[in-house]
Formats: structure tokens, C-alpha cells, sequence
């Protein structure tokens, strides 16, 4: 019996060229498929991260500013009871005279601070030498470890400072163990950790420039807040129960923060499948992100925010220390509960009106014409505060400074929009070790 033979029709060049589209649109389909799954996969834990990571922010804050102004004003009690032999039934304050002329303790004060103001630096200098090595190569590794493993080593550093400062509290040891509590939280990143991974977490999260600069004057303002309300419990706690009050306060915050990014944190990073380990590559990741890559203007624009950055950290880096010795002392001789709450009122003010003046001029204007006129807030208040010799102009230093706080998250947004989604890890710890 003879097989019919079924002759197949030839496929045509026009047929061929049709199918080739046809597969390139539902290859296309296949990985804006996969592109949409991934972006609801981050999405769907984006309030569970900005709830634990302002959370943990907050408390990791409130630890920061309280210790600072714990610290400045324990070191200064301690040299003048232990070097000066300035006694007084308190132990927390020293005497202090509007009228530098008929006060006898006037040359003896001013030593004090000048010998507080030295070992102040010194420390500084202990914890940041350690950070900006760290600054290098954290957040490379964060965009192959996680956003998550940075966050809780910076914390961790955080409160084995707070608990080595109760033991030199408690214990009345001597003043030289507060480098140890300082080297310890700068071997672990300090604050510069926390922000370099805080901040990569923010850029995975987020979408679009606007909504990454509120996100970012919101991250700014819960620092703000959280500081203040250390800086107001700081100056009650210190008058009521001493020195040991706000230090256990102080490990005890720090405890729960640790808590919060340990066992509720999301990871926010899709891990890659291969992982560089060594430190050479890192580094060149972070250097040549702004030296060796993109054209000469892009550099240039990244060059131009990292020198804004330089300048405005400068001015902010020693506020805080030189504010609580002047304050303490003449002409103005406040306590630490004066201190706390005006500290506390001030940046808890500009917090909200930086974030209105922000949401506000976004409607009207560009980032960089909201950085301008921050800047030119924040130096008005500046320039008053310098001449400050009465209460009523350090009163007012947060009226001139009210959109102050919208400088910072405005470069931030700035330079993240002009990165990669993979790259903002490296942007953020060059960023950092520049600040430093």
C-alpha cells in the first residue's frame, strides 16, 4: 500500500519576520513580567521597612544626641571636680556668673573648657579615624551582604559605647575608658554605617525624585525630633537623679533598637548570585564611582554636591559640643534643663517647618533652588548665634533657621537620581567618607 506523502507549504520570509516579532514581544512580555514581580516584591515590605528602620533611626538618635550632651557635660563636671578641685553639693552643675568681672571662677572656667573642649576632639578623632576606613568598603559589601547586616553592626557599635559610658558613670573610672566606648562604636561604622545603609535601603524602596526627597526630609526630620526629645530628658534626668539616669537610658534605647533590626527588619536587596570578597575591587567601586566613571560632566555635577556636602557638614560637625560648653558658661550660664529644652524646641521647630517649606516649594520650584535658600537660612542663624550674647538671640536663631534642615536630603536626592539602582550602594559611603 502506498503512503500518501503530505507536502508542507515553505514558510515565507514575510511569515519568518512576523514570528520573529511575535517571539521578541513575549520575550519582551516575559521580563517586564518578571521586572513587575520583582518591584512588588520589594513594595510589599516598604511600610514594614520604614516602620522598623525610623524606629530603630529614632532610637539610635536618641542614644547619639543624648550622649553627646551626657558626655560634654560629665567630662566638664569630672575635670573641674578632679583637676581643678571645684566642689559643690550637686556634683552636675559648676557655679557660673553672667558678669565676668566680679566673678572670681571666670579664669578657672575658661580653663575647664578648654581642657573639656581638647578631649572632646581627641574622642571625636577616636571614633571617626576607625569610621572612615570602615566608610570605604561598608557600603560596597552592603550591595552584596545587605542593607540589613550594615544597619545592626552600627547599631551593635552603638550600644556597647552606651553600656562602656554607664560602667565609666557608674563606677566613677577613670575619664580615659571613654576612648574605648568611642573606638568600639567607630570599629563598627558609628553613625556613618547606620546612614550608608539606612539610606541604600531608601533608594531600593522608593521610585521616583520626589517622593525620595520627602522620604529623605521625613528621615531628617525623625532624627530632628527624637534628638530633641533626648536633649529635653537629658537636661531633667541629669538635674534629677545625676549623671546615671540618662546613661542607662541611654543602653537601654540602644538595647531596643538592636532588638527592632534583628528580628523585624526586612531585607530590601536582591542578593547577587556571585559575591566579591575582596577589598581592592571595593574600594575601586567607591573611588572610581566619581574619579574613572561617566563623562566629565556628570563628575562634575557629582564632585560639585560632594563639595556642598563637605561644607555644610563642617559647619554642623561641632555645633552641638560648642553650643553645650558656650551655653553652660558666660554670658549665659544655663543649666542643663534650660539647655535640653531650648536644644530640644529648636530642632523639633525647624524639623516641621523644613518639612512644610519643602512639600511646599516642591509645587513651585527645583531641588537646588530649595537647597539655595536652606542654605541661606541655615547661615543666617548661623551668623546670629556667633554674636549670641543674650537670651533672646538664641531665641531666635531658630526663626532664621527654619528651612535649614531641607539642605541635606536636598543634595541626597540630587545625586541619587543621577545613580543606578545597583550603584547606590558605592554613592553613599564615598558620599559619607567625604562628610567625614
Amino acid at each position: 500500500m502506498e503512503t500518501e506523502s503530505v507536502r508542507v507549504p515553505a514558510v515565507t520570509d514575510k511569515e519568518k519576520r512576523y514570528q520573529a516579532d511575535e517571539d521578541y514581544k513575549t520575550s519582551q512580555g516575559d521580563e517586564q513580567s518578571d521586572d513587575k514581580a520583582d518591584k512588588r516584591e520589594v513594595q510589599k515590605h516598604k511600610t514594614r521597612w520604614i516602620v522598623t528602620a525610623f524606629t530603630a533611626l529614632l532610637c539610635y538618635v536618641f542614644e547619639f544626641e543624648a550622649t553627646l550632651s551626657l558626655r560634654s557635660q560629665y567630662v566638664y563636671q569630672r575635670i573641674a571636680h578632679d583637676y581643678y578641685n571645684v566642689t559643690n553639693d550637686t556634683r552636675t552643675t559648676i557655679s557660673c556668673s553672667p558678669d565676668d568681672v566680679n566673678d572670681t571662677m571666670a579664669d578657672k572656667r575658661d580653663r575647664i573648657q578648654a581642657d573639656t573642649s581638647q578631649m572632646s576632639i581627641f574622642l571625636v578623632f577616636t571614633t571617626f579615624i576607625p569610621a572612615l576606613f570602615l566608610c570605604l568598603f561598608m557600603g560596597s559589601y552592603s550591595d552584596y551582604l545587605g542593607r540589613r547586616f550594615l544597619v545592626l553592626m552600627s547599631l551593635s557599635g552603638s550600644f556597647l559605647k552606651a553600656l562602656t559610658n554607664l560602667l565609666i558613670v557608674w563606677l566613677n573610672i577613670n575619664l580615659n575608658y571613654l576612648y574605648l566606648a568611642n573606638l568600639l562604636d567607630g570599629l563598627c561604622g558609628t553613625v556613618f554605617g547606620l546612614l550608608t545603609g539606612i539610606q541604600a535601603a531608601m533608594a531600593d524602596v522608593t521610585i521616583t525624585m520626589t517622593e525620595f526627597a520627602l522620604t529623605s526630609v521625613v528621615l531628617e526630620g525623625s532624627i530632628a525630633i527624637s534628638g530633641a526629645l533626648s536633649q529635653i530628658s537629658v537636661g531633667f534626668l541629669i538635674r534629677s537623679v545625676g549623671f546615671i539616669g540618662p546613661a542607662i537610658l541611654c543602653c537601654v534605647v540602644s538595647a531596643i533598637a538592636c532588638v527592632i533590626i534583628f528580628c523585624v527588619m526586612p531585607e530590601t536587596l536582591k542578593r547577587p548570585v556571585q559575591v566579591t570578597l575582596n577589598p581592592l575591587v571595593h574600594l575601586r567601586k567607591v573611588f572610581g564611582f566619581y574619579i574613572l566613571e561617566g563623562s566629565s560632566v556628570h563628575k562634575g555635577l557629582f564632585w560639585c554636591g560632594l563639595l556642598v556636602s563637605a561644607l555644610l557638614s563642617f559647619c554642623q560637625s561641632g555645633q552641638v559640643m560648642i553650643e553645650i560648653l558656650y551655653m553652660l558658661n558666660a554670658p549665659l550660664c544655663w543649666d542643663s534643663v534650660k539647655l535640653g529644652v531650648f536644644t530640644g524646641v529648636r530642632q523639633f521647630s525647624i524639623v516641621i517647618t523644613s518639612i512644610v517649606t519643602l512639600k511646599v516649594l516642591q509645587r513651585y520650584t527645583s531641588h537646588v533652588t530649595i537647597g539655595i535658600l536652606a542654605m541661606f537660612s541655615g547661615a543666617a542663624a548661623f551668623a546670629l548665634e556667633a554674636f549670641a550674647s543674650a537670651d533672646w538671640m538664641m531665641y531666635l536663631t531658630p526663626v532664621l533657621g527654619l528651612a535649614y534642615m531641607c539642605t541635606t536630603p536636598v543634595i541626597k536626592t540630587l545625586m541619587s537620581s543621577m545613580t543606578t539602582a545597583d550603584r547606590q550602594g558605592q554613592r553613599v559611603p564615598s558620599f559619607q567618607a567625604w562628610l567625614l
